[in-house]
């Protein structure tokens, strides 16, 4: 009867042993063919669009990270030949090197998007130049920016690109435009956000003699609380000593006056309970005409 025991679970015995060798790697191999029939690089995408939507950094720790942070900066898009002018909230696309915002638009090439070989990217520039006008309008608005182009001007776009930062410390990542505006008397040069398409920086260039700038009836007492809001800050310092006013308002009269100005301020912003300075600049000479800058 022991005999009859152990030859039934003899039997047994070594089956289990084998199942115990070889099953683990049966259903491992199971495993990774449903890791190789899965859509691996979908899955992954989606996941860093999650992780990017869990970490979307908002406005104010954008400008925090481009003031103080500690980033890298990668050169993305491509470029394109179709230039851009916009009039009465109408785009034109044109893809002469020659026609600026003054040549009759009977001269210009009609160019529907669809009929380029980058039709994805002047779609979404021609996009970007309406958002950026809404934006420099709603500035102007509020205080922000001198009175510059009106709806009847025709703004041309004559530079454009693209990049994105990384923070080396915790790697989120966030994206910028560029663009370069002209209309007479003025050209602009602006770095946006490429989330919310809120205006970061500008550099404003006139000629001197077309000044000074425009700031309506108040002048530019608006300008440090306008951008507080504009921007979603907490608090900004109250300021409009005449240091800052010259700046803002007086750099053609400086320049008139002594043959040449320049003049830097900082405006401090609070957010979160962290501060940070953002830099005002304006400059002038009798060969290169005047610029004031804004957090460049």
């Amino acid at each position: 009867m022991k005999n009859k025991t152990l030859l039934i679970t003899l039997p047994a015995a070594l089956l289990l042993v084998a199942a115990a060798f070889y099953l683990p790697s049966y259903i491992s191999r199971a495993q990774d063919r449903v890791l190789l029939d899965t859509p691996y690089v979908t899955l992954l995408e989606n996941s860093r669009e999650e992780f990017s939507d869990s970490m979307r950094l908002s406005v104010p720790e954008k400008l925090m990270l481009l003031r103080n942070g500690d980033l890298s900066c990668i050169e993305v898009g491509s470029s394109s030949s179709v230039r851009m002018a916009m009039t009465n909230g109408e785009l034109t696309l044109y893809e002469s090197e020659e026609p600026t915002a003054q040549t009759d638009k009977a001269a210009y090439y009609g160019v529907e998007p669809e009929e380029t070989d980058d039709a994805e990217e002047t779609r979404i520039w021609a996009g970007r130049v309406e958002k950026v006008m809404a934006e420099l309008r709603a500035l102007q608005r509020i205080g922000a920016l001198p009175q510059l182009w009106t709806q009847e001007d025709t703004v041309e776009l004559t530079g454009r690109r693209e990049a994105l930062y990384i923070d080396n410390a915790s790697q989120v990542s966030f994206t910028v435009y560029y663009m370069e505006l002209n209309a007479e008397p003025y050209s602009m040069g602006l770095t946006v956000d490429g989330q919310t398409d809120r205006i970061l920086a500008f550099t404003l260039r006139w000629g001197l003699g077309e000044g000074p700038l425009n700031w309506g009836v108040t002048g530019a007492v608006s300008f440090s609380t306008a951008w507080r809001d504009y921007w979603g800050m907490d608090q900004v310092d109250q300021w409009y000593g005449e240091q800052r006013k010259d700046i803002l308002e007086g750099t053609d009269a400086a320049a008139n006056l002594y043959g040449g100005y320049s003049a830097k301020v900082d405006v401090s912003f609070l957010y979160g309970g962290q501060s940070v300075k953002i830099p005002l600049y304006s400059w002038a000479a009798l060969s290169r005409g005047c610029s004031l800058q804004w957090n460049v």
